[in-house]
């Protein structure tokens, strides 16, 4: 197993209720990152055979063992993400728009939220109230892009997947795991005033006005993903990776060891076929690369 070190992104838009899991005096966390490996930076492994070396190395040795050998990083990322006032109104492109516009573009990026506490207003920016490309197209030239948003109302326990090209933004006081294919890039529409870049014209090509998302909820089955699956356990004393694949263990409200290392709300633990962690009392998700198998 890897138990990976968790990585403190500061935003404009973060808050301080994950300081306390950070291990810094932060105040103002976007991402609180336990998973998150590319060519320029890795999570860093806390135990074992690889301590002290990064997801990438452990990653770019061992993939082929997994069924992974297709991806050039872990394909997943996953955070713990704070929305202490709302984020950009942005898309993501999806795998036929990011190689148009951006050749060293893999792929586009789906994502996955599960809202561990809701937004105040009790909604996210999900999908547009226009019906057409060029009622957007005249929203955007007129300085209405909050307007031309759609709204998606949410609560806590909701899970919510955002297929690449639909427009959205997470509102103030969301609190989410968040789960992101390891790819593509992200375009801002509106920035709520903040002196932040705009990339207006890559957006409106990647945006699909007709995408929207809906919330559904965890039962006792994964939910999957094109490309990863994800399964939530409400209490758990014991998990154990019975897949063919590589399971990432997230930790999301517990305390406890895994290979002798403090684990806490936040962290992840890689888990390799067979292997088990234990921690009691835990909720957690679990999530799989799709993989060659």
């Amino acid at each position: 197993m890897l138990v990976l070190k968790t990585q403190v992104h500061e935003t404009i838009w973060g808050g301080s209720r994950l300081t306390p899991y950070s291990g810094s005096d932060c105040k103002n966390i976007g991402h609180l990152y336990s998973v998150y490996c590319n060519e320029a930076e890795s999570s860093l492994i806390l135990n074992g055979a690889y301590k002290g070396k990064t997801l990438n190395e452990y990653f770019d040795q061992q993939k082929h063992r997994f069924g992974l050998g297709q991806y050039a990083y872990f394909p997943l990322v996953i955070a713990l993400v704070e929305a202490g006032g709302h984020l950009s109104i942005q898309v993501h492109p999806d795998d036929d728009t990011a190689a148009v516009l951006d050749g060293s573009l893999a792929a586009g990026k789906n994502e996955s939220w599960y809202f561990l506490e809701e937004p105040e207003e009790r909604f996210i920016f999900n999908g547009c109230r226009c019906h057409t490309a060029d009622e957007l197209r005249q929203s955007i030239l007129a300085g209405r892009v909050e307007e031309a948003a759609g709204r998606l109302h949410v609560l806590k326990g909701d899970y919510v997947y955002v297929e690449a090209g639909t427009l959205h933004a997470l509102s103030k006081g969301s609190l989410v795991y968040e789960i992101e294919e390891n790819a593509g890039c992200t375009y801002r529409f509106y920035d709520f005033g903040r002196e932040r870049q705009l990339q207006i014209s890559q957006a409106f090509f990647s945006v699909h006005p007709d995408r929207r998302s809906k919330t559904r909820k965890y039962t006792d089955q994964p939910i999957e993903e094109q490309k990863y699956q994800t399964q939530y356990f409400e209490q758990v004393d014991q998990y154990q990776n019975h897949s063919s694949t590589l399971q990432v263990y997230t930790l999301l409200d517990g305390e406890g060891t895994a290979d002798g290392v403090k684990v806490q709300k936040g962290m992840s633990v890689i888990l390799e076929p067979g292997e088990t962690v234990s921690i009691e009392h835990a909720r957690v998700i679990v999530a799989q690369p799709k993989h060659n198998r």
